[in-house]
């Protein structure tokens, strides 16, 4: 996806790029400036197009997605598939992502993922943390989006995933830069995706502060829930990435047909200018002076 943004934002006409998007990228020049990551994992990226589709951390075992200094934790082994590592910051593409990052100095910092759908914002390190600066802001930046596009769940990542997750990017740029920050979960299996929409039905009808205030009355959003309408409405937590085939996690973290590609990439594509342009027209700078 982020080879795609690229293309739309330097305006490549080697290709037939969809013309809404190609606008929405020149609307965002205007006001925006990009720092793009196209691969921040390149080595484990170099085994996974050879086909060991299952890899998540980097070649030193270490989910870089735990590694950051943001709320991170000891605990478990280079064995356990996420792996926050032997302390912060202690791999080489965490820092340097950390230092991409504190040079820039972005106000808006989004990371794109998959095995899941949904539209996430700080915390993820805990289902029970209270936000400070900007929650509602981006809270409300996250319903307006997909309930416009996507219809996904949407709201602390945290919450959303079911379980914490210290050691995040997406605290790191929230708590340490006072950037607003968010998550972007893009693609989920069909067969999958029935959950998300109760759940983002009833995200729908409450606040903020009534989804964070069932979480610290034990009402977990994710996994034997009030958010639930049934048995088996959870999407596959069991289906871990240590027990599933290569072809399994390939078709469970990536479209396997070029319609769906196409589609997952233009959808997900105009979220992210969607987005770009709500936190541009707020005129605060992060937590400086900020009301939430």
């Amino acid at each position: 996806m982020g080879l795609f943004v690229v293309r739309l934002l330097c305006n490549d006409t080697s290709a037939s790029l969809p013309q809404a998007l190609l606008q929405q990228a020149a609307d965002a020049l205007r006001t925006t400036s990009f720092r793009i990551l196209v691969n921040s994992n390149p080595r484990s990226r170099e085994k996974v197009e050879t086909g060991d589709y299952c890899i998540r951390a980097n070649p030193n075992r270490v989910d870089l997605n735990r590694n950051w200094d943001s709320h991170w934790r000891e605990h478990g082994s280079c064995n356990d598939v996420e792996w926050g590592g032997p302390n912060a910051f202690s791999e080489a593409e965490t820092r340097l992502f950390r230092d991409v990052l504190t040079t820039f100095r972005p106000r808006v910092m989004a990371t794109i993922h998959s095995g899941n759908m949904g539209l996430y914002h700080p915390y993820a390190f805990s289902r029970s943390a209270a936000l400070s600066w900007g929650a509602q802001k981006m809270h409300t930046w996250l319903r307006q989006l997909s309930s416009a596009t996507v219809k996904v769940p949407f709201g602390p990542a945290a919450i959303l995933n079911g379980g914490d997750c210290p050691g995040s990017g997406l605290d790191f740029a929230y708590d340490t830069l006072k950037s607003y920050s968010f998550a972007l979960e893009i693609f989920l299996p069909e067969s999958e995706r029935p959950p998300l929409r109760s759940r983002y039905e009833r995200l729908m009808n409450m606040t903020l502060d009534e989804l964070l205030e069932r979480e610290r009355h034990g009402e977990a959003l994710v996994a034997s829930s009030w958010l639930q309408l049934g048995q088996g409405e959870v999407v596959s937590a069991a289906s871990s990435e240590g027990e599933m085939t290569a072809a399994e996690c390939l078709a469970f973290f990536n479209p396997t047909d070029e319609g769906t590609y196409w589609s997952v990439l233009t959808q997900w594509t105009d979220v992210l200018f969607r987005l770009t342009d709500l936190v541009g027209r707020d005129g605060c700078r992060g937590g400086l002076g900020c009301v939430s």
